[in-house]
């Protein structure tokens, strides 16, 4: 996957401090990033029995909803989570903490992530 799969290759990339984005204009206002991360991740675990249902299962995840960010930050969110599961299931399924599951979130996911929000 490229960065294209997510937004444009001319999309800017925000300005981060620790966990929260300043002066972002893009998809994602300013907000706590370690929480939302935090819920995407708990997302993905209530998701992760949704047999053929997963992607549509994370978009609609309530807990990410509660957040209050705005339809397209979320979707930032739930399609980087997606990205991870078809791209990073090999590398990701025995522990998600294996440098290669790091490596290929960081390679495959996170330029659009990033691109994104």
């Amino acid at each position: 996957m490229n960065g294209e799969w997510f937004a444009g290759p001319d999309a800017p990339v925000p300005d981060a401090v620790g966990d929260h984005l300043l002066g972002w204009d893009g998809a994602c206002p300013i907000h706590d990033e370690a929480a939302a991360l935090s819920v995407v991740a708990q997302c993905q675990l209530n998701c992760e029995w949704a047999i053929g249902r997963y992607q549509r299962c994370l978009r609609d995840c309530d807990d990410l909803h509660e957040l209050g960010l705005p339809d397209a930050c979320r979707t930032c969110y739930s399609d980087w989570a997606i990205c991870q599961f078809v791209s990073c299931v090999g590398a990701c399924a025995a522990n998600p903490e294996f440098d290669g599951c790091k490596s290929c979130i960081a390679e495959e996911c996170d330029p659009a992530f990033d691109a994104c929000r």
